[in-house]
């Protein structure tokens, strides 16, 4: 009775774990790069918008792929609606589907509406701060990560604070 109840266990533990190892052979990965209209190889970030767009921070602009093909959004000095540098580090879709990039040069958000950016510049010592995380804490307010520590960004206002977290948490 005993080996009966110890191969009811372990066969009613190990055919759920055997169909579950045949639904995960039909997986299938695709591999997408350079020759695919990749704009790097470096790749810092990955995020996914509701339209079902594949958004890339890399070493040379963001890039967007649609499941099709790629746009390459590159910084040009000529223009202030474009991204505000090719090295983007990160990318954020909050909860009303805007899209954050992180760059070395600061923040931008992407208006798809216009297929341009807005750029907002936090400053320390004459030199732009570089955002390396961005995280959507809550409506209209978002967390920004940078080497001289953590800001937050009031989106509505468009400015940035520094001075409302405490010191602990800005060395983090």
């Amino acid at each position: 009775m005993k080996i009966f109840q110890f191969l009811s266990v372990l066969l009613g533990g190990l055919f759920p774990c055997m169909m579950y190892a045949a639904i995960m052979e039909d997986i299938r990965f695709s591999h997408i790069g350079l020759e695919d209209g990749l704009s790097h190889s470096t790749v810092f970030a990955i995020n996914q918008d509701k339209e079902g767009n594949l958004w890339f921070a890399t070493y040379d602009g963001v890039n967007k792929y649609d499941g099709y093909s790629f746009t390459v959004y590159r910084h040009q000095y000529t223009d202030s609606n474009s991204i505000a540098s090719d090295i983007s580090r990160c990318i954020t879709v909050d909860d009303s589907d805007r899209i954050w990039v992180g760059t070395r040069e600061g923040l931008s958000l992407y208006n798809r509406h216009r297929d341009a950016f807005s750029n907002y510049y936090y400053k320390k010592g004459g030199i732009n701060v570089a955002v390396n995380s961005i995280i959507a804490i809550k409506k209209d307010w978002l967390m920004l990560g940078t080497a001289e520590g953590i800001l937050l960004f009031d989106v509505k206002k468009e400015r940035f604070f520094n001075d409302t977290l405490s010191s602990a948490l800005h060395g983090l």
